[in-house]
């Protein structure tokens, strides 16, 4: 079973702003799309938000 995390969750969970996790997501394009269950209930798969933040810790430590 895959958890999901609420906005308000996967903010905390990524160290940020429940406004910056918005912004995040509107300016990167790699940042993991929201399911939408419902126009009140969306949510982000916590798999995805770990593959994301590996992925920025990596780019970080060998830039291109």
């Amino acid at each position: 079973m895959q958890a999901i995390l609420r906005p308000p969750q996967a903010a905390e969970y990524i160290g940020c702003s429940l406004r910056q996790l918005y912004n995040i997501e509107r300016d990167d394009p790699n940042f993991p799309r929201k399911i939408v269950f419902s126009s009140r209930f969306v949510g982000y798969r916590l798999e995805t938000l770990d593959a994301y933040l590996q992925k920025k810790e990596t780019d970080l430590l060998n830039p291109k």
